[in-house]
């Protein structure tokens, strides 16, 4: 998963794309409530480790999956 922790906070980076953002969560687990509830889906990538896309290419996803 992409979550950095910077100085104080967890940083959330897209691995699709070069958008991020700052949870402002100092915790593992709260910045990954916060994560979920901006939209931006954890998954794991087909290299078996864990991946987040952000509401963007969530929804670029999806649409190619419907063609």
């Amino acid at each position: 998963m992409t979550l950095k922790k910077d100085q104080r906070t967890f940083i959330a980076s897209c691995d699709e794309c070069p958008e991020s953002f700052d949870t402002e969560q100092d915790n593992f687990a709260a910045a990954r409530v916060t994560v979920a509830e901006k939209g931006w889906r954890t998954f794991r990538g087909p290299d078996k480790e864990w991946a987040n896309a952000c509401p963007a290419c969530v929804q670029a996803f999806a649409q190619r999956s419907r063609r």
